[in-house]
């Protein structure tokens, strides 16, 4: 017969026996979960390396095809293979850039090659538009298709020679941004020093036509925050409207803090930018079908300038003109004395039918304008025009404030020049005549592009 003590010892050892349990449940439970949630990341891992694998390998291909046919194109005499070609590489440049932005490497040391991949694109699309009428490429278009050649393939030649597995390395982390797991990529396309990869710069509409070099709007500061009101009656002021045809419609949380309104003139649609801090004139966005153009680019400038002046921006000259399915874009630069204040530009479009002003944008200014007071120059115009190489046929030379690669500002002599058929801008610095920046013109349908061929240091 068992005890009274024996049952007692029996029932006390229970409990310690079901909290042991309980634990060990417990610690199997998390030793499960570790393990499924260690399969998890290392599935997640090998799903995420396979898609980056696999855009890598699509970079390599699709710049390898445009190196391709950079290189078919500058052997094709024919306008019916280039129109192939060049649609070729139009695509291509999408795909190759849609690649690069799904791998790793930051996106700041990336942006050179971005940048490169989508001026491929933009200028393979306006040359298709000329070849597409059977004209052929000129000899400045073949240079500037020479030039990208070259970086294409010093693109192709650094991509090749990468270990695919330190291109698309993952880590639990933000890798898009983090340098670790892109360095193989980001020293490939970007490097530094001696091992730097230089790109070919393209500029759409004229010679520095987006300066925007400060962080904060320079011209902005100092001035007072306005009330919506305010704004409100200098957007109507802008548009020659009544204030009481505009509705607010929102804000814009740009470099550039600024009210919207929206408003109807006979057949445009309009929306127009003021800054809240100043209540100036941002920027307008007109909408309407265009007819077939009634008018030259010249006439078409003619109304910009004098729009510039009712809207406040003094006195301003054209830089450069292009046309695009009826609507001129036009680069004022305003005038400092004599000198053209590049930095400064605003923009105007025109609709070549009526000429209508159907948009502008100031933001370059307000980012860029400070008062100014211009030193004397050290060299002369004629010796500017004596300074540039002798093979240039010099037609034009005035002054003009241009940015600067350390993001200031300088004083240079603008010579406009040709070379046979070619036709360039080169600057010279004003105080030593150093030869600070080239741009070669390319004359397309629509207008004209320019490509950079140096950069003003300082």
């Amino acid at each position: 017969m068992e005890s009274t003590t024996s049952r007692s010892k029996g029932q006390r050892r229970w409990p310690y026996l079901t909290i042991i349990l309980v634990l060990v449940v417990a610690l199997l439970g998390v030793l499960i979960w570790g393990l499924d949630r260690e399969n998890r990341r290392a599935s997640r891992a090998r799903q995420v390396n396979s898609l980056l694998t696999q855009s890598y390998y699509e970079l390599v291909d699709s710049m390898g095809n445009l190196n391709n046919d950079l290189m078919k194109l500058m052997v094709s005499a024919s306008p019916g293979t280039n129109v192939s070609l060049l649609s070729k590489l139009s695509s291509q440049a999408q795909s190759a850039a849609e690649s690069l932005a799904a791998l790793p490497g930051g996106h700041s040391a990336l942006q050179g090659a971005m940048g490169f991949l989508n001026q491929v694109g933009d200028l393979s699309g306006s040359l298709l538009k000329k070849t597409g009428s059977g004209m052929p490429l000129s000899q400045s278009e073949m240079e500037q298709i020479d030039r990208l050649t070259v970086s294409c393939q010093q693109i192709y030649q650094r991509l090749s020679q990468l270990d695919p597995q330190e291109v698309v390395r993952y880590e639990d982390s933000d890798f898009y941004e983090a340098a670790p797991e892109g360095a193989a990529l980001a020293q490939a396309l970007g490097g530094s020093g001696e091992q730097a990869m230089e790109y070919p710069s393209l500029i759409y509409d004229g010679p520095f036509s987006d300066s925007l070099k400060g962080l904060a709007a320079k011209g902005l500061e100092g001035l007072p925050m306005v009330e919506e009101a305010v704004a409100r009656q200098a957007a109507a002021q802008a548009l020659w409207m009544d204030e009481a045809s505009l509705t607010a419609a929102g804000s814009e949380q740009g470099q550039i803090e600024a009210y919207l309104f929206a408003g109807q003139d006979q057949d445009l649609d309009i929306t127009v930018a003021v800054t809240r801090q100043g209540g100036k004139l941002l920027w307008i966005m007109a909408d309407r079908a265009v007819n077939e153009a009634a008018m030259s680019l010249e006439e078409a400038e003619r109304l910009a300038v004098a729009a510039a002046d009712k809207w406040g921006f003094g006195t301003v000259r054209p830089s450069w003109s292009q046309s695009v399915d009826g609507v001129a874009t036009i680069s004022l630069i305003p005038t400092l004395g004599e000198a053209g204040v590049y930095l400064d530009m605003i923009k105007v479009k025109v609709a070549l039918d009526n000429g209508q002003i159907l948009g502008m944008d100031a933001t370059s200014y307000w980012m860029n304008h400070v008062e100014r007071t211009l030193q004397d120059v050290a060299i002369s115009r004629a010796e500017a025009a004596e300074l540039v190489s002798a093979q240039l046929a010099v037609e034009n030379v005035q002054l003009a404030v241009i940015p600067t690669e350390g993001g200031g500002e300088k004083l240079c002599w603008e010579v406009e020049a040709t070379f046979g058929s070619g036709r360039f801008f080169v600057y010279l610095d004003g105080q030593t005549g150093q030869e600070t920046q080239i741009f070669r013109v390319i004359e397309t349908e629509d207008g004209a592009l320019t490509m950079a061929a140096g950069v003003a240091r300082g």
